[in-house]
């Protein structure tokens, strides 16, 4: 029986960013950069990026983002607080001090109710925390 052998090149492929002033398959480095999202019915919607909500002055432990009170909010664990963040307005509210400093925390969901562990305690969120 007789082997064949086929050469396979690899290499990393760059993306280059999504030119609107050059065709599709085109090549070669976007000139006219946009950021775009692809909608359910192909059409695209423009992304505008990230900004810098709040700052917390500590090093982030873990953060979730939840639905309360009708709005979306950001739990965050930066030292040893937990802080709510408004998505609406990056307004920030201090909830608890938890009793660890450093290592990781994890947020979790169980039967409706929302649970983060920071190693030491397991915690039950409820708008406030117990």
């Amino acid at each position: 029986m007789e082997k064949h052998e086929k050469a396979v090149s690899a290499g990393a492929v760059r993306f280059e960013g999504l030119d609107a002033s050059t065709p599709h398959g085109d090549g070669g480095t976007a000139y006219d950069i946009k950021n775009f999202r692809i909608l359910a019915d192909g059409s695209l919607e423009r992304r505008y990026g990230f900004g810098l909500l709040t700052a917390l002055g500590e090093e982030l432990r873990a953060a979730k983002v939840i639905r309360e009170g009708g709005e979306e909010v950001i739990l965050a664990v930066a030292g040893s607080s937990l802080y709510r963040i408004s998505l609406a307005d990056g307004s920030l509210t201090s909830a608890v001090v938890l009793g660890t400093t450093a290592g990781r925390v994890v947020f979790f969901e169980h039967c409706g109710v929302l649970y983060l562990m920071d190693g030491a305690e397991v915690y039950r969120y409820a708008g406030g925390v117990s």
